[in-house]
């Protein structure tokens, strides 16, 4: 299929979506601003409309995309033929870019790669290259030793280097290999350092650039495996069950200007080279300097190019691991806030495509979301506290009989939870492929609703912390990743978190010093926040697989391959 017949399919979902969420920001705060009275309303309520049409709108672009995923039904794809075609002659470079990793774990994850594609018959198509930044000689010294064990072994090649300078963090490093190596490859297939991926699913992923030669990207839908406690577990059951549906709809939405997550995305080479050129962003402080979040810009500049960047929601087989506990899943994400938030800064470059433009600014809002609610909590606060009290007694009564407001909070209710139930009644017969019943699904999903109703809270307040770091010039830098086992003592948790509770017992204080019943509507918020070291520490635990089928958090048969996958290889050829 064509770009430009991908694009004109995707002009009525795109519709669907922008006037769906304006319909639903713009409803939010007429109810909003009908619930506040005939009164006069000062600016600081006027404040809270406009945050309230800008958090509803945010919910409800989200909410419309994935109800697309549920709903929209797309012809079918050209992956639909692959199985059936042999594999092509060229060449496909699998890269690995590593910084102070665990080099047994990731050249494992290699070797089992590399086996299953040797077993596939994949003899000649495909070369490993670990591409390391590690600074550490003692680290190095053990990749080079992991390495030299793996590259002695017959078959498909696996090279190393380590980079004399690491400018540029992981662009920087895939450009290095660009230069050097990227004239004897065809395709690079990009992975993360926690990546695993089946034969099956790169073969297909190889063909595809073959058979659409307009195809500059193609991204895969990464599942979480590996998931050994609590935290982790909470979100591997999201991502298998929401996960594919969501990027299903997203993929409706975005026409040729999908998305690139970094990793688990195949790249032809020649496009790369020639669309890639990161620019260095001019003047200081973290919003300055090298590009972090890369891969948003590449994609967007492969598009204004003409390549098609698309997003394969279909295609099983990928997989990631992630941070075992909140504290590194936080240190990640500020990471990646601050280089969304760099993004403001190249949202006007020449030639980019509006649609382009529309993921960027996305990017952006993800992060300034949290800052929008946590700022229209607190004017709530203020709102109410710098009233009379016969004014704040009168609001609160009619508040309580407010058919505006409870329609409001209905909208918002539904936003954030009827996607998700819809999706996992959808999802609910691709579980039993494994032999998994319905009634574990929708355990799964209530105790993941519970769960994220506890911990959004604390991960808006991570947020809006470095929303603030950024704003008064603080890098983030560059840490090692959060991976593996990750169980925190409790001291760790409140040495971490210590400074939330403070914020809590200020809001709740202030509340009870307005009414009872300011206090009571600051629980739900506040509380989570309050409770955080417990919250963390308790997510941290490892939780067995026992454990974790009594929550109903239970793995999708597409998961639970590559868990078999994982597992089989750490234990039969652990690399050490």
């Amino acid at each position: 299929m064509s770009g430009s017949e991908r694009n004109r399919q995707a002009f009525l979902p795109r519709m669907i979506v922008v006037l769906g969420a304006l319909a639903l920001g713009t409803a939010a705060a007429v109810l909003f601003h009908s619930s506040l009275g005939p009164r006069a309303i000062s600016n600081i309520d006027w404040s809270r409309v406009v945050l309230v049409f800008f958090s509803v709108f945010w919910l409800g672009w989200g909410a419309v995309t994935a109800l697309l995923g549920v709903f929209w039904r797309q012809p079918p794809d050209i992956g639909a033929s692959l199985d059936g075609i042999p594999m092509p002659t060229f060449k496909t470079a699998i890269l690995v870019p590593i910084y102070n990793e665990n080099a047994p774990e990731v050249f494992n994850r290699i070797r089992i790669m590399r086996d299953d594609l040797m077993a596939a018959g994949c003899l000649t198509q495909f070369d490993f290259h670990v591409l390391s930044d590690t600074r550490c000689e003692t680290l190095v010294a053990e990749e080079r030793q992991c390495h030299i064990k793996l590259a002695q072994d017959p078959g498909i090649p696996v090279y190393y280097r380590n980079r004399v300078s690491n400018e540029g963090r992981k662009a920087g490093n895939i450009k290095e290999f660009v230069t050097r190596c990227g004239g004897a490859y065809e395709t690079m297939l990009v992975l993360d350092a926690d990546s695993l991926m089946t034969a099956q699913c790169m073969m297909r992923m190889v063909k595809a650039m073959a058979q659409e030669r307009d195809l500059g990207l193609l991204q895969t839908v990464p599942i979480v495996i590996g998931a050994s406690s609590v935290f982790a577990r909470i979100v591997a059951f999201a991502t298998g069950l929401y996960g594919r549906t969501f990027a299903r709809g997203l993929t409706v939405l975005q026409g040729t200007c999908g998305p690139f997550w970094g990793h688990n995305a195949i790249i032809r080479t020649r496009a790369f080279a020639q669309s890639c050129g990161l620019p260095v962003l001019k003047g200081e402080g973290p919003l300055s300097g090298h590009i972090l979040s890369h891969d948003t810009v590449e994609a967007a500049l492969l598009a204004r190019r003409g390549w098609q960047v698309r997003c394969d929601a279909e295609l099983e087989g990928s997989y990631e691991e992630m941070p075992a506990n909140l504290l590194g899943f936080a240190a990640r994400d500020r990471r990646w806030c601050q280089g969304n938030l760099q993004h403001a800064r190249l949202l006007f470059a020449n030639g980019l495509t509006l649609w382009s433009r529309v993921n960027i600014t996305l990017g952006i809002t993800a992060y300034l979301a949290s800052g929008l609610w946590c700022l229209f909590l607190i004017l709530s606060l203020v709102s109410l506290g710098t009233t009379s009290v016969y004014e704040r007694t009168l609001r609160l009564y009619l508040s309580v009989n407010d058919l505006d407001l409870w329609f409001l909070l209905g909208m918002i209710v539904a936003l954030l939870f009827l996607p998700k139930i819809l999706i996992a009644v959808a999802n609910v017969s691709g579980y039993r492929r494994g032999a998994v019943s319905g009634l574990a699904v929708m355990l799964g999903y209530f105790f993941e609703v519970l769960a994220a109703i506890a911990l959004a809270p604390i991960l808006m307040m991570f947020q809006c912390r470095g929303i603030l770091e950024i704003l008064i010039g603080r890098d983030s830098g560059w840490s090692t990743a959060h991976r593996g086992e990750g169980t925190l003592t409790l001291w760790e948790s409140v040495r971490a978190t210590s400074w939330m509770p403070g914020f809590a017992l200020l809001a709740l204080a202030f509340g009870y010093s307005i009414s009872i019943e300011t206090l009571c509507w600051s629980l739900p918020v506040a509380l989570p926040v309050l409770l955080a070291p417990l919250i963390v520490w308790v997510t941290s635990k490892p939780i067995s697989t026992r454990g974790a089928s009594i929550l109903g958090l239970v793995l999708h048969p597409n998961q639970r391959l590559g868990d078999e996958l994982r597992q089989l290889g750490f234990r039969d050829h652990a690399i050490s």
